[in-house]
């Protein structure tokens, strides 16, 4: 009997392990088809709320690219205040921004933020830098994000990000309205975290202009005047 029981066991222990290399191998095949995978087009993945967001799935890269566009009634000026204002974007997770160093002119800025991972996976770190610039004949403004990961040392604990390729578009739609266009392309270090992001990004982008599109309307944000910025009415006003 006892040597029975031990057969037994035996059999369910051999079992067991092939079934564990079995869904690892599959989970390996499966990571290999849709590393390979992808039209290298923009494919429209969630349209809410006046909002729309495509996904852009490159062959041999595992992240995605993702876009978001919607129509926000504002100022110009206003979306770049609110993008230099870190606390304001400290959300989601995030829960330390701070500005590492601002040119005079306000078109350029270094920021550090952290952002709050579940255990086991290691908080993440983005060293940006932040640079805004207006086109001098259409005056939309291009708002790009990259990451400099070196300009401080990295801290224990925490994966610094190294790809981070993030942009804004703001366009002037008349009538007081802006088009903004938001393109991601960054990888946040380490296989579920990236995953994650793949499944979950479009709503995030969703609900976090929904979020900016409330935040921008503050008065603070409205009233915000830069040297490098010209708003499309006060151009029209000056021409008249």
């Amino acid at each position: 009997m006892e040597n029975t029981s031990k057969k037994k066991g035996k059999k369910f222990l051999k079992f067991l392990l092939i079934a564990i290399v079995g869904l690892i191998l599959v989970g390996f095949i499966g990571h290999l088809a849709w590393v390979s995978s992808g039209s290298n087009k923009w494919e429209k993945s969630l349209e809410k709320e006046g909002i729309v967001v495509h996904a852009l799935k490159q062959p041999g890269k595992f992240v995605l690219q993702m876009k978001a566009t919607k129509r926000i009634k504002s100022k110009l000026a206003a979306f770049v205040s609110v993008m230099q204002d870190v606390e304001a974007m400290c959300t989601d997770g995030c829960y330390e921004a701070r500005v590492i160093k601002k040119e005079a002119d306000s078109h350029l800025l270094s920021t550090f933020t952290r952002f709050d991972l579940p255990s086991p996976m290691k908080d993440r770190e983005w060293v940006l830098e932040n640079h805004f610039s207006q086109d001098p004949q259409t005056k939309e403004i291009l708002y790009k994000i990259r990451a400099i990961p070196n300009i401080v040392p990295e801290n224990d604990g925490y994966v610094r990000i190294k790809h981070f390729n993030n942009s804004w578009r703001f366009t002037s739609a008349g009538n007081g309205e802006v088009d903004v266009v938001w393109t991601a392309d960054m990888d946040q270090g380490g296989y579920l975290v990236n995953l994650l992001f793949n499944l979950g990004s479009a709503d995030a982008m969703r609900s976090s202009l929904l979020e900016i599109e409330k935040l921008v309307q503050k008065e603070k944000y409205q009233n915000a005047k830069f040297d490098f910025i010209e708003e499309v009415d006060e151009m029209k006003v000056a021409e008249n």
